[in-house]
Order: C-alpha cells, then sequence, then structure tokens
C-alpha cells in the first residue's frame, strides 16, 4: 500500500514538470512560436511592432503562471506530500486542474486544423494522470 501512494505521488508530479517545460519554453524563446504562426495564419514579420511587443508579454507572463503553478505543486509535493497531510493530494489536483482547465479550452478554440489539436490529447493525457495520480495517493500510508 505505501508503494502505490509512492507511485501515485509521482504520477502527481508529471503535470508539474510538463507545466515547468512549458513555462520556461514560453519565457526564453526569443522569437514568435511556429504554433502560434500558423493558429495566426501570419508571419511575425507583417505584424505591427506594438503586436509583438503585447504577443511577448502575454506570453512571457503565462510562462511565469507555469512556472509558479509548477513551483507550488513541486513545494506542497515536498513539504506536505512526504509528510502525509491530508489536504496535500486534493491542493495539487486542484492545481494541475486549474492550468490544465483553460489550457484545454484555448486549445479547443484555436481550432483543429492548427497544431493546437495534437495539444489536446497531451492535455487530456495530463488530466488523466493527474487524477490517477490523486486517487493512487488516497490510499492511507500503513508503515509496517
Amino acid at each position: 500500500m505505501k508503494h502505490l501512494r509512492t507511485v501515485g505521488g509521482v504520477l502527481s508530479l508529471v503535470p508539474a514538470i510538463m507545466f515547468l517545460i512549458i513555462g520556461v519554453r514560453a519565457i526564453v524563446a526569443p522569437e514568435m512560436l511556429e504554433d502560434h504562426q500558423t493558429a495566426l495564419g501570419v508571419s511575425p514579420e507583417t505584424l505591427p511592432p506594438t503586436f509583438l511587443t503585447l504577443y511577448f508579454v502575454v506570453r512571457t507572463s503565462l510562462g511565469g503562471a507555469f512556472v509558479g503553478s509548477a513551483a507550488a505543486i513541486f513545494a506542497i509535493f515536498g513539504f506536505a506530500f512526504r509528510r502525509d497531510e491530508r489536504w496535500a493530494a486534493p491542493a495539487i489536483l486542484l492545481i494541475s486542474l486549474c492550468v490544465l482547465g483553460p489550457l484545454t479550452y484555448a486549445a479547443r478554440m484555436m481550432g483543429t486544423d492548427t497544431p493546437a489539436k495534437d495539444q489536446t490529447v497531451v492535455i487530456v493525457a495530463l488530466v488523466v494522470i493527474a487524477v490517477a495520480g490523486f486517487a493512487m495517493s488516497l490510499v492511507p500510508r500503513r508503515d509496517t
């Protein structure tokens, strides 16, 4: 039973790792991402400079939100989850779903003719992994 809880905790960290990767990519990428160019149907050269500035500010802000969400999950896992606090597993699931819910909506809103269609499958897989991790982490720990 103890091992099932450990596996659940590790599964709960998978969305956080993805949030960290997405966030860092959004923060450090120096140019417009190809997915975004395809979704907008334009190249960066054809856009006015003010639009590009706004694009980079919004993308950097969203990247920071992803990194912050990942940091919150890692902190809860590192301190509260490992001490068997009752609120830790639901908090990790709630943070994951609060990020993945709007992300799923944004990917679906962009339509099926863009690379976002493939991202929807990944997002749904992350939701399933987060819920499975939560369910496994509810198993009571029995130190024998």
